[in-house]
C-alpha cells in the first residue's frame, strides 16, 4: 500500500533534484517506485509564470499537501444540532450505526442533518472529546499516535555507501520472527557481508527484552565486527539508542513495508521458517533448539561466499581485521 511522502523525504527529493540526480536514482534511494516520484513532482511543484518550468521546493510541497487534507467527512458534526444529537445518543449506549440510521428516520425531510457511521467514528477518533465518549462504545479505542523517538539521521537513506556495498564485516540487519498469537518471538540478526546469523528467543515481543538479547549476543563478537545495524520498523526496536550507547552501533531503519531494504535478513527469516513454519507456537520453544537452527544456517556453504560457510567467512574476516 502506497504511503504519502514525509517532510523528510520531500527535503531529500528537493536536495537531490538540485544536485541533478536522476529520477530513477532518487526513487532507488527513497525505496519508491519511479512513477511515485513523477507523481509527487506533478502534484506538489510550485507553478510559475508561463514559459517557465514548475519548481519543486520541499516547504512549498508540504504546504500544498497539507492544504488537501481537509476533514470533509466530519464537517457535518461541527453543526451544533447534529453534534448534540450524536453525543446524547452515544451516552445512551447507541452505536454509530444506530445513530446514523435513526437520524435518517427522525430527519427524513432534512438530508443535511444526516451523517454516516464512518463519519461518527472519524469524529471520535480525531477530536479531543473522544476519551469521555469511548466508554459508551463496546469496542472502540482511540488510536494515539506516538511521536517517533527515531532521529532523522536513522533513516536508511542516510546509510553510508560502504554499508550498501558490503565492503566490510560488521554491518547487520535485524528483525523478529513471531510465533502464532504472539507466543514468543525469535530475534533474527544477519551480518550483511558474510550472511552470519544470530538467533535468540524472547518470551515477550517488547522493546526491553529484545534490546537486552541483541546487546548480549552482539557483545560476544569483536568490536571490529559490529559497526551498524538496520532494523525494520517494529516497535520492539524502540530502545535502539541503548545499543548505540552500549556497543557503539550506528542504527538505521528501513522504510515501512519495504522488506527488500533488508533483503539478506528476509532471506534468512525464510530459511528459519523451514524449522519454525508459520503458525508455530513458540511458547515451548527452547533456547537450545534455536541455537541448533543457528548452527545449521551458519554451517551451510554459500555460493556467494565461494562455498565457504558464513561461520568460516566471519572467522576469516575477523582474523584478517585483527592480524
Amino acid at each position: 500500500m502506497a504511503t504519502h511522502f514525509t517532510a523528510l523525504e520531500r527535503e531529500q527529493l528537493s536536495a537531490w533534484l538540485q544536485m541533478k540526480i536522476s529520477k530513477a536514482e532518487i526513487a532507488r534511494r527513497l525505496g519508491r517506485d519511479e512513477s511515485t516520484i513523477f507523481r509527487e513532482l506533478k502534484r506538489n511543484s510550485a507553478r510559475r509564470c508561463y514559459g517557465h518550468r514548475p519548481s519543486y521546493s520541499a516547504m512549498a510541497a508540504q504546504q500544498l499537501s497539507d492544504q488537501r487534507k481537509h476533514p470533509r467527512r466530519t464537517r457535518k458534526l461541527e453543526r451544533p444540532e447534529i453534534r448534540r444529537y450524536v453525543e446524547q445518543h452515544l451516552k445512551m449506549y447507541w452505536s454509530p450505526d444506530q445513530i446514523s440510521g435513526r437520524l435518517q428516520h427522525d430527519f427524513a425531510d432534512q438530508p443535511r442533518l444526516r451523517v454516516s457511521p464512518q463519519a461518527i467514528y472519524q469524529w471520535l477518533r480525531h477530536h479531543d472529546h473522544a476519551r469521555q465518549l469511548c466508554p459508551f462504545l463496546r469496542r472502540f479505542r482511540v488510536k494515539i499516535k506516538m511521536r517517533s523517538s527515531r532521529p532523522a539521521a536513522a533513516a536508511i537513506a542516510n546509510r553510508p555507501p560502504i554499508i550498501e556495498r558490503r565492503e566490510r564485516v560488521g554491518d547487520w540487519e535485524g528483525d523478529t520472527i513471531v510465533g502464532v498469537r504472539r507466543s514468543g518471538a525469535v530475534v533474527s540478526l544477519v551480518e550483511r557481508k558474510t550472511g552470519y546469523a544470530v538467533l535468540a528467543k524472547v518470551d515477550r515481543l517488547c522493546s526491553d527484552p529484545v534490546e537486552k538479547v541483541i546487546r548480549r549476543r552482539l557483545r560476544l563478537l569483536p568490536k571490529s565486527c559490529r559497526h551498524s545495524i538496520t532494523f525494520d520498523n517494529g516497535g520492539e526496536f524502540a530502545q535502539h539508542h541503548r545499543l548505540t550507547k552500549a556497543l557503539g552501533l550506528e542504527v538505521y531503519f528501513a522504510r515501512p513495508r519495504c522488506p527488500w531494504q533488508r533483503g539478506i535478513n528476509e532471506n534468512t527469516n525464510g530459511l528459519v521458517r523451514q524449522f519454525l513454519p508459520k503458525g508455530s507456537c513458540f511458547r515451548d520453544l527452547h533456547h537450545t533448539a534455536v541455537a541448533r537452527i543457528q548452527s545449521s544456517l551458519n554451517e551451510r556453504p554459500r555460493k556467494r561466499l565461494g562455498y565457504l560457510t558464513p561461520k568460516e567467512a566471519l572467522a576469516n574476516a575477523s582474523h584478517a581485521i585483527l592480524s
